[in-house]
Formats: C-alpha cells, structure tokens, sequence
C-alpha cells in the first residue's frame, strides 16, 4: 500500500464539520507589497496634514463659508493666504478622498487607479475651463467656478473622513454606512455647489440656456463618467 492511498480529503475525513458545511478556505498569500504601499500613502498623508494643519483648517472653513454665503464670497478668493491654503489642501485631499473610497471598499478599481481617476478629472476640468472661458471671453468667471470646484471638493472630503473612525470601532456597520454617509454628503455638497455655480453664471450676464449647457457638458457629465470608472 502506498502513503498516498491512506490520505483522504477534507470532505472524506472531517464529514460534517464546519470547514466542509461553511466551504471555509484560506488564502494562499498575503498581498504584503499593497499593503506596505497603503501603510506609506497614509503616512505621508498624515505627515502632509500635520505640516499643513493650520492652512487646512483655514481652507476648510473658507470653503465652507464659499458654499454657503450668499455675498461676499469671492473675497475669500482675493485673499492670497486663502486661496494659496484651498489649492494645497486640495491637493491633500485628492489622495486623502481616493483612501477613504478605497478603505470604505467604495472603489472597484483599486487605491492608485482612484488616485489617478480624480486627479486626470481636474485635470481635464481644468483644461475645459480654460477653453470654455477663451472662447467665452470670461476666463475669470471659469476661474471663480474652479476655486469654487475645489471648494466643494475639500468640504466632501472632510465631511467623508467621519467614516474612517466609524468603520474602525464600529466595523458591524461599516459597509451601510459609510456608502449612504459618503454618498449622501457629496450629493448634497454637489448640489449646493451647483446652486452656487448657477448664481455665478448669471451674475456673469451668461443666458440661462448657457448654463443648462455649461451644466450637461462640463459637470455633469464627466461626473458621471468619474463615478462609474470608481464604481
């Protein structure tokens, strides 16, 4: 008799138990350098945030304040401290946002493919704007809406940091959570900064048929091309 005769499966000699009943199986491998690549992301981010606190803090109460302030607001662009403190913490809160879509397991692409998704979305906004406002010959309008974009970007982010805490004490509501928190959030931030970019259109003495197609074209539909390349 060989030894190979005497071995039996799982199914064979533990009938009944629970590795067989509940199909329990093990991973082969542990995906380290993924791991090793989010453990220096967050680090390097938290290292950005404590260099950076005070701007950050400034940023996100000036962006707040842009979204919700009737008057005035554009004052908080004019002030350079302000602005300068928005566009770096904007820049903290691109892979900041990609982490906690990442960590919620809102993102089906993986934390480098998010990263790159929200950053070429600026991008090509950015590239937008500067062709809608050359050939509208409002450059500063399209300005406005930008820093404004960034705005309502900081305050999504903030907002949606809540979530992290939640899903590490609380990880038996994680997954509801933390999607409706996130998805809630930017629905309403979006929508406020819509609200916002409609009164800066028609200050700008733009037609409103203009900003219905400003609306189509240049929001909402690369913001449903973003969010369907995440999802």
């Amino acid at each position: 008799m060989f030894v190979q005769d005497t071995l039996n499966t799982i199914d064979e000699a533990w009938k009944g138990s629970f590795l067989v009943l509940g199909d329990v199986s093990a991973s082969g491998s542990v995906d380290a350098p993924a791991y090793t690549f989010m453990s220096i992301c967050v680090i390097i981010l938290l290292f950005l945030f404590l260099i950076f606190f005070k701007r950050v803090v400034i940023a996100v109460q000036s962006s707040f304040l842009v979204l919700v302030k009737r008057k005035d607001y554009i004052a908080v662009f004019d002030d350079k401290y302000s602005l300068s403190s928005i566009i770096i913490t904007f820049s903290i809160a691109v892979p900041t946002l990609a982490f906690v879509l990442y960590n919620n397991e809102m993102s089906g692409t993986g934390y480098f493919n998010t990263l790159l998704l929200l950053a070429g979305y600026f991008v090509v906004k950015h590239i937008l704007y500067m062709i809608t406002g050359w050939m509208s010959n409002q450059k500063e309008t399209f300005l406005i809406l930008e820093k404004t974009g960034f705005c309502a970007f900081i305050v999504i982010t903030a907002l949606s940091l809540v979530t992290l805490p939640v899903s590490y004490f609380f990880s038996q509501i994680q997954y509801n959570f933390d999607n409706m928190f996130v998805a809630g959030v930017s629905a309403i931030i979006v929508l406020m900064y819509f609200v916002k970019g409609y009164k800066i259109f028609i200050s700008s003495i733009f037609s409103h048929f203009f900003w219905f197609l400003y609306l189509c074209t240049l929001e909402l539909l690369p913001l449903c091309l973003l969010i369907d390349l995440i999802l």
